[in-house]
């Protein structure tokens, strides 16, 4: 029964995204981005060095970013114990990751 819950969301994942889903979503990825990136001194911009706190949405969101960028630092244990509303967040921040990584290829190009 999980395999068929994840192999639903893997392919919901690779779907265009929605805008009204990013919209429904952007003040819960507005916090969770604040969490997860630096914001004074030289890192500023950048994602922490550390993953915030597990369970936030912070997390999730650095978690996300991570596995879209360097996969080799993201936790087996925090993608283990999302929750379903946790799991279609990340789902979200990874695609926005990836399309965000992919325009900058484009545009590098």
């Amino acid at each position: 029964m999980q395999f068929q819950i994840n192999a639903i969301d893997s392919a919901l994942a690779k779907r265009p995204l929605s805008h009204d889903l990013v919209k429904a979503n952007q003040a819960r990825l507005e916090a969770a981005s604040n969490g997860a990136f630096c914001k004074s001194g030289p890192n500023k911009g950048h994602l922490k060095a550390k993953c915030p706190p597990m369970g936030t949405d912070a997390a999730i969101f650095w978690q996300a970013t991570q596995m879209a960028s360097n996969p080799f630092r993201v936790s087996i244990a925090q993608l283990i114990f999302l929750t379903d509303d946790q799991r279609h967040f990340f789902n979200l921040v990874e695609d926005l990751a990836h399309e965000a990584i992919n325009r900058k290829r484009r545009k590098a190009a």
